[in-house]
């Protein structure tokens, strides 16, 4: 049976990151409150709409949290998470792709999940592994990936 969220929290949380908008801050109470409930979510937005800003929201409520990016947006979620003092490894899924480990962490935002559909590769051999762990420290996975080895994990996409 799913976890119910808490009571209350998610209702005060974020209120004072002036660099969340209301769409936003609702957003991260929704996505957290799923994390809770079903030890995940699946963040989904047209372009342009914040999600890494809501991401980062929601990596401010754990003790570590670790972003898992298309190479191409490593910098942007460098400089976001900078900007709006936010600490966490970002890792490109071309490392993991290259046999480069994921960061330990409670929380795994991984951005463009879809990219880890195929359970054959090594980039979804790294990212289950990191799942597995992240699992085993009682971690949050935010996302969709379908797949019996990494159904505990979910991604951000």
């Amino acid at each position: 049976a799913p976890r119910r969220p808490p009571p209350g929290p998610w209702r005060r949380a974020w209120a004072g990151r002036a660099w969340l908008l209301t769409p936003h801050r609702t957003a991260a109470r929704q996505l957290a409150a799923r994390l809770t409930a079903f030890g995940g979510g699946l963040l989904a937005a047209a372009v342009g709409l914040g999600k890494t800003y809501v991401a980062l929201a929601v990596a401010t409520r754990y003790p570590s949290a670790a972003a898992i990016v298309p190479a191409a947006l490593a910098a942007q979620w460098r400089r976001v998470a900078r900007t709006v003092d936010v600490t966490l490894p970002v890792v490109s899924h071309e490392t993991l792709s290259r046999g480069g480990a994921a960061p330990a962490a409670r929380l795994l935002l991984v951005d463009e999940a879809h990219r880890f559909r195929n359970p054959r590769t090594r980039r979804y051999e790294r990212l289950a592994e990191a799942a597995r762990a992240s699992r085993a420290r009682g971690a949050d996975v935010e996302g969709s990936t379908h797949s019996d080895d990494a159904r505990g994990h979910r991604s951000l996409s």
